[in-house]
């Protein structure tokens, strides 16, 4: 197993908002309203991130059309049925979260060890524990 460290971190890392996304969508599927809403983004913002997410196989793209939708489109003649968007994070996706944020923790502890020895304090590795 090849030992991964900040500069092998995939692209898709490089940008807050996407992080959050894969951090939101970990918990649960979102709807694009929800999702945007959480993000606190544009929808250009919006839009250029979840086709990247989606591009690198990190989420699906599902559309719903509820029941109430339904009917009100066949009460009022001739309007039309606009689904709504969902993401899902893939399998693929909620690994490589993980994987990053392990990384992230990894990096830390480091972090952490070095400035402890610097210190001269004792038992920091049980510290950290």
């Amino acid at each position: 197993m090849v030992e991964k460290n900040i500069a092998s971190v995939p692209d898709v890392f490089n940008s807050a908002i996407r992080i959050q996304m894969l951090a939101s969508l970990s918990v649960s599927p979102m709807s694009y309203a929800n999702l945007k809403k959480v993000c606190q983004c544009s929808d250009g913002t919006m839009s250029h991130n979840t086709k990247k997410l989606k591009e690198e196989g990190y989420i699906d793209v599902k559309f719903h059309v509820s029941k109430e939708n339904r009917d009100a489109a066949r009460i009022l003649s001739g309007s039309k049925i606009i689904p709504r968007t969902f993401y899902e994070i893939t399998d693929l996706g909620l690994q490589e979260y993980k994987n990053f944020i392990n990384l992230i923790l990894k990096e830390y502890n480091k972090q952490q060890i070095t400035e402890m020895q610097e210190k001269g304090e004792k038992n920091y590795e049980k510290d950290l524990r």
